[in-house]
Order: structure tokens, then C-alpha cells, then sequence
């Protein structure tokens, strides 16, 4: 609808072609860490950005999990769960030449703190 022209023209989406995460992601490393600190698997935010394809604290490629967002309620909560983030998980990025993943980490790592510490709001 109009307001939602809006508000994606007010966050800059209309301009740049940042598509919608089709599914939700998850790093295999960070997977099992979070099994053998706390027994079970959780979503992370900075994983689920458009402008993320690999892990900021590992660096490796993203997976795609089994989660598909289009055909979910958005306010529905769904754990993650070891059916949904198999280890065989396709990457997000493919496969991306070592050269590139340093570039895609730095941008991980600048998502990642926008997220954490967003800028201050400004008035037209």
C-alpha cells in the first residue's frame, strides 16, 4: 500500500535493489556453539540481514536454512531448530572466492554494528 512505498522509500530500499531474506540463515560454526553452550539453536538477528552472506564473528558463508519466510505468519515464532539448519544447508553466497570473503565479513561486521548501535534519528 501507500504507506508502505513510504516507509521503504524512507530507509532507502526504493533506491537500492536490497532484496527480502527468502529464508532464514544461520552459520554452522556459531550452530555449534550455541548446541554445546546452551543445548539448543537460536536465531540471530545479524545473520538475517540482507547486506549479511557471512557470519561477522566467523567469517565463513551463511546457510540457508529450511525456513521459508514467504509462507509464514511474520508474527509467528519459529525455533531454530537442527531439522531446519542441516549441516548439508546450501550457502547463501555460493561459493565465494576466498579473496571475497574478507569484503563480506567487513560488511557483516558494519551491519552488524548498525544493528547493535543504530544512528541517532535525524528530521528532514
Amino acid at each position: 500500500g501507500p504507506n508502505q512505498v513510504c516507509s521503504r522509500g524512507r530507509r532507502g530500499l526504493s533506491v537500492y535493489r536490497v532484496g527480502r531474506v527468502p529464508r532464514m540463515r544461520f552459520c554452522p560454526l556459531c550452530a555449534e556453539a550455541m548446541r554445546s553452550r546452551h543445548g539448543e539453536l537460536y536465531w540471530r538477528r545479524d545473520h538475517q540481514l540482507p547486506s549479511v552472506l557471512v557470519c561477522p564473528d566467523h567469517g565463513c558463508p551463511l546457510r540457508e536454512s529450511g525456513l521459508v519466510l514467504a509462507v509464514r505468519n511474520k508474527h509467528e515464532f519459529v525455533a531454530a531448530t537442527d531439522a531446519l539448519c542441516r549441516d548439508d544447508a546450501p550457502a547463501v553466497c555460493g561459493a565465494a572466492p576466498p579473496s571475497a570473503l574478507g569484503h563480506l565479513r567487513a560488511l557483516a561486521l558494519d551491519s552488524a554494528a548498525l544493528l547493535r548501535s543504530p544512528p541517532a534519528p535525524r528530521t528532514y
